[in-house]
């Protein structure tokens, strides 16, 4: 479904996540696997988060804000969100 998202909880606060990528998961057997890039003196950094199971494409989604957070508290100072993902952020 283009455009679906769903209610998750992202650091204590009620926000709204993209389905595609657990959908995508879950519709072909896919890995999902949370990621972050960064940068260094040297140039762009990655880390990875564990691969998260798929049961059903609700609890994918929760669970991929989760390992985000925690990616993005490791480096935050590349972390852009370029729209409201908070409902309080949401006119």
């Amino acid at each position: 479904v283009l455009g679906a998202s769903l209610d998750v909880v992202l650091l204590g606060e009620p926000a709204r996540l993209p389905t595609g990528p657990a959908r995508l998961a879950a519709l072909t057997g896919a890995t999902l696997l949370p990621t972050r890039l960064g940068f260094s003196p040297d140039g762009w950094t990655i880390a990875f988060a564990a691969p998260i199971p798929v049961p059903d494409v609700e609890k994918a989604t929760q669970a991929l804000g989760d390992a985000l957070m925690e990616l993005v508290a490791d480096d935050p100072t590349g972390w852009h969100v370029l729209q409201p993902l908070w409902t309080a952020d949401r006119r």
